[in-house]
């Protein structure tokens, strides 16, 4: 009686099983996927292993429908693949779902594409214009065109906490003295700048903040090592291009009350990859 009993819930759990595969039409899937805009997306959907074996050999007794589908995506019935080249308008999270029939079964699949505003780039070139007041008069204003390198820059439009845009970057400078009997500077530095703001959805008029760490050699004296604090205006800031302006207030360690002074820069940086 005992084995009896054991045979019938073997029995059940068995049946339960297949049932319960039967149920179920679509594999299980990741709840939300994430990608940039202008990513190329191509993502291809499973049916579970019974509904697999009868798809291959009765496709046309199964129905898929779409429901959500994004402005300008593409779904594949017959391969089971979504087909997707978000722009920058997409960006923001856009729900999908299927449902697929087979006679009287029907199950649905449901899962959310994340598309965010994120990109990232190393070693970009790029020129300013710099200009450098320092508080002896006798020095004059020293002006000329550095050469920059971005070593890292972003753009990072999300739900999370942060600054959205910014950039490490190095600057190498000779000025040139209004003053005809003074020589020309070296201006050497490296430094940061992120925005203001955390999510900001524009390409142009970002204000931002950053920090440089630089140093100014000069016939007048030796190697001086400086740091200055800067905001500033991005004018434009896409993948590609950015050009902004900035103002800071350059802090020498030594000769403060020599080579303190005021300093700005208007910057175009361009990415050639």
């Amino acid at each position: 009686m005992i084995k009896l009993l054991q045979i019938i819930i073997i029995v059940c759990i068995v049946n339960n099983v297949f049932a319960n595969n039967k149920s179920k039409i679509f594999q299980g899937y990741a709840k939300q996927f994430k990608y940039s805009y202008n990513d190329i997306i191509e993502r291809r959907f499973y049916l579970t292993e019974y509904y697999h074996s009868l798809y291959d050999s009765i496709k046309t007794s199964f129905k898929f429908e779409t429901l959500q589908l994004p402005q300008n995506a593409t779904f594949d019935s017959d391969k089971l693949i979504f087909y997707w080249t978000p722009s920058k308008e997409d960006v923001g999270k856009h729900r999908f779902k299927i449902v697929g029939k087979y006679k009287d079964n029907i199950d649905t699949l449901e899962t959310t594409f994340d598309i965010t505003n994120e990109w990232n780039s190393t070693l970009i070139p790029g020129l300013s214009y710099t200009i450098y007041f320092p508080t002896d008069k006798n020095l004059g204003a020293f002006k000329g065109v550095a050469i920059n390198y971005l070593l890292s820059s972003w753009i990072a439009v999300n739900e999370y906490p942060g600054p959205s845009h910014g950039n490490v970057y190095t600057k190498f400078a000779i000025l040139f003295s209004d003053k005809e009997n003074i020589k020309e500077l070296f201006l050497y530095g490296i430094g940061f700048n992120v925005s203001f703001e955390k999510n900001a959805q524009r390409n142009f008029l970002i204000p931002y903040f950053g920090f440089e760490i630089s140093g100014i050699s000069h016939n007048t004296m030796s190697h001086v090592a400086t740091f200055s604090p800067d905001v500033g205006l991005w004018f434009y800031y896409t993948e590609n291009i950015n050009i902004g302006g900035n103002f800071s207030y350059l802090f020498p360690i030594k000769y403060f009350e020599t080579i303190r002074g005021y300093q700005t820069n208007i910057t175009v940086t361009f990415s050639l990859w």
